[in-house]
């Protein structure tokens, strides 16, 4: 029992008082700066679950705020002086399947300032773009940070949450949280598995003509992710989008480098994966709006005007259709006047 809770004058607690207070005492460990910040809440009343989450989720935030604050005043003059321009964090996380341990390099959310232009403006494929940074920060590329990878397996993952980390920091339910663990096992002897034929695929990518290296490697890395999103599809059928998104990212990419024949095998890659997307039960109009922009950009205008109808007609099935509408009719101003 923790040595400096609270007690009447006589020293003894009555029987009352002493079950809750071993019922306190078994709930935090005998933390005796949470059982008496418990107390000093709540009282002598009942011991029951809400509260002592409460007690725990704001002792947790007193923790973090000192943890900054002293961050903040023990920083070097030259961390003060750059670290505010930086538009990314570092995190710690550790690969699911190998137990590497990397620091992958997160975009800050109010750092940049994102636009959407790939590949017209009027009804883009939706690929991130640094249009400018919020003062005080650089500008740069948010697509080069895209992509997680594991530097021993291979592992890639445009996701966070597709690694063992913080979960504050994870924010969705990654592959670890959503595989029950009888499959988990299966799961990772399959990527294991896969793990030769991930090199080979990085390897074998003959970006030798890029002039610009940092694009080059991220675009290996987008397409390293999306064959690491496909192998988990029967687990997890979400990774279909995310496979199909990878490959966009990377067209974008191979655009910037002037690769055109890669760029439409990206986007025709991504076809089938948008569509077992929408057919798993994807009510999203996301997939299927980007269905019609790549129908159209890969020539295929009877295809392309099939799945904005979809949008267009939408009477609330798909999720944020609304959102995508506009889109829509623009491609369908442009097919019409194509024609």
């Amino acid at each position: 029992m923790a040595s400096h809770l609270w007690k009447p004058k006589n020293g003894e607690l009555p029987p009352e008082k002493m079950e809750i207070l071993c019922e306190l005492n078994e709930a935090f460990d005998g933390d005796s700066k949470l059982i008496n910040a418990y107390i000093e809440k709540f009282s002598w009343s009942k011991v029951i679950s809400p509260n002592i989450r409460i007690i725990r989720r704001e002792f947790a935030e007193s923790q973090n705020v000192e943890k900054k604050i002293s961050k903040i005043l023990h920083r070097t003059p030259e961390e003060k002086d750059n670290n505010h321009k930086r538009c990314y964090y570092e995190v710690v996380a550790k690969c699911v399947f190998c137990g590497e341990e990397l620091m992958p390099k997160l975009i800050k959310s109010k750092a940049l300032i994102i636009t959407y232009s790939y590949k017209k403006p009027d009804f883009p494929l939706f690929v991130p773009e640094a249009k400018s940074a919020m003062h005080g920060y650089d500008c740069v590329d948010p697509v080069l940070f895209g992509v997680i990878m594991c530097p021993n397996c291979l592992f890639a993952s445009t996701t966070i949450s597709n690694f063992q980390t913080d979960s504050a920091v994870s924010g969705v339910r990654g592959i670890l949280a959503r595989v029950p663990e009888r499959k988990l096992a299966t799961l990772k002897k399959f990527i294991a598995g896969d793990t030769e034929k991930r090199r080979e695929l990085f390897s074998s990518i003959d970006l030798s003509g890029a002039n610009e290296i940092g694009k080059a490697d991220a675009l290996k890395a987008y397409l390293v992710a999306s064959h690491c999103s496909e192998l988990m599809v029967d687990h997890d059928t979400t990774e279909y989008f995310r496979a199909a998104d990878a490959l966009l990212s990377a067209a974008r990419l191979a655009n910037d480098l002037d690769m055109e024949v890669l760029e439409m095998n990206c986007l025709r890659k991504a076809v089938p994966l948008l569509e077992h997307s929408f057919e798993e039960g994807s009510i999203s109009a996301l997939p299927v709006y980007l269905l019609g922009v790549i129908h159209y950009h890969l020539g295929d205008l009877l295809s392309a005007r099939t799945w904005i109808g979809r949008v267009l007609t939408d009477r609330g099935k798909l999720v944020a259709s609304s959102k995508y509408k506009r889109f829509c009719e623009n491609l369908n101003e442009k097919i019409k006047s194509e024609k």
